[in-house]
């Protein structure tokens, strides 16, 4: 794995398990690295996608696993 892709996902890796997912729009690691049709399927299908799909079931598994 290249260098670039080894700080790319530290960096996103990061964002996650610190909750930095509410950055600015254009600006944070979700909307740098979240494809706008990104489609988990793992979730209801009446979830939205996207980034803000993404930071959804983020903040779920946060919750979830805290502490």
């Amino acid at each position: 794995m290249s260098e670039t892709n080894k700080r790319l996902a530290l960096r996103w890796l990061e964002a996650i398990w610190n909750g930095d997912l509410d950055a600015p729009a254009g600006g944070g690691v979700v909307e740098q690295l979240v494809h706008p049709d990104f489609y988990n399927h793992e979730t209801a299908a009446d979830r939205p996608g996207g980034p803000d799909g993404f930071r959804e079931v983020a903040r779920r598994l946060r919750r979830a696993f805290a502490s």
